[in-house]
């Protein structure tokens, strides 16, 4: 089943989801560099070259968490109910006990 503008997504948030990895690949590298005090000149290709594919990796995988939640949500509201373990009188009890918590 193919819903209107499930699949395409725009360029800002293939650059907001690459920026995300990057960072969060960055941090191997910085740890390296702090704990084992490897040179960041000496090992800078092997650093940069595993950063970039890493952030590369994350990217393409929040690209398929983005289109899979996307996929469900619009399942979900095109059915009118949510089809996950809980049922709503459920959810709401939680939503509530939750909210007590708070």
């Amino acid at each position: 089943m193919q819903l209107k503008g499930s699949s395409t997504l725009s360029t800002e948030q293939t650059a907001g989801f690459f920026v995300a990895g990057f960072f969060l690949a960055l941090l191997p590298a910085y740890l390296y560099h702090s704990v084992y005090d490897l040179s960041a000149m000496e090992n800078a290709p092997v650093f940069i070259i595993v950063t970039l594919a890493a952030a590369g990796m994350l990217t393409l995988a929040y690209r398929n968490v983005e289109a899979g939640t996307h996929f469900f949500l619009a399942a979900s509201r095109k059915t009118g109910r949510y089809t996950g373990a809980h049922s709503a009188a459920d959810t709401d009890s939680l939503v509530s006990q939750e909210a007590l918590s708070w």
